[in-house]
């Protein structure tokens, strides 16, 4: 086997797994390649003021770095979440549609309009199908995720020490000053609350099935 490590996007693993599969047998592959993930999840507003502060303020080398996240007003993140493209061309909206979703066009991702409720609906169930591959990990619960993680990945789990952070951010993290804001983070990204909800679900049966006697 072969593990690969990083922001992937599931699209593309998929599509380059494919593709070598194809040159291997000079034929069509009949069904979509094994691919085995681990998905580290966190509530959604948390997540959208972690990626702010790292992609908007710390992360704007060059550029004159925004507000830290808990000190934006609700209608700052209204006017700024959908239109703010970090240097790498990413915004914070919708992750899981970033990762695991089909459209790659960032302009869709960070805007998604779920007005037509069909399309938006066969989106949703197409990252959640892609998502309920993965085991799941949530940095808020490291310890419960651990155990997850070595009942279905026992030889990756050894490498999780939950009391180190490695990557730990610039902005300290501090609670919203604006009331609203956490409601309006949310308007912006109801496919990845949606998907959230579905993952911590995973999580929890994933969790019963590693702890059962």
């Amino acid at each position: 086997f072969q593990m690969y490590g990083g922001h992937l996007h599931y699209v593309d693993v998929e599509n380059s797994l494919l593709h070598k599969r194809w040159f291997e047998l000079q034929d069509p592959p009949e069904k979509e390649p094994s691919i085995d993930c681990l998905v580290s999840i966190r509530p959604t507003v948390d997540r959208v003021q972690s990626c702010w502060n790292y992609r908007f303020v710390q992360g704007q080398h060059g550029h004159t770095p925004m507000k830290a996240a808990h000190e934006m007003m609700a209608q700052e993140w209204d006017e700024l979440l959908p239109a703010s493209l970090s240097m790498y061309r990413e915004g914070c909206n919708n992750e899981f549609a970033r990762i695991f979703g089909t459209a790659l066009a960032e302009n869709v991702v960070n805007n998604f309009d779920d007005s037509d409720h069909y399309a938006a609906a066969i989106e949703v169930r197409r990252i959640q199908e892609r998502v309920s591959r993965c085991v799941v990990f949530t940095q808020h619960r490291c310890k419960e995720s651990k155990l997850v993680m070595e009942h279905y990945i026992p030889w990756l789990a050894p490498f999780v020490n939950c009391g180190i952070r490695e990557n730990k951010g610039a902005i300290e993290k501090a609670q919203l000053q604006d009331g609203l804001a956490a409601e309006v983070i949310l308007k912006h990204n109801q496919l990845d609350e949606e998907v959230y909800q579905f993952a911590i679900k995973l999580f929890e049966e994933q969790l019963a099935i590693a702890t059962q006697q």
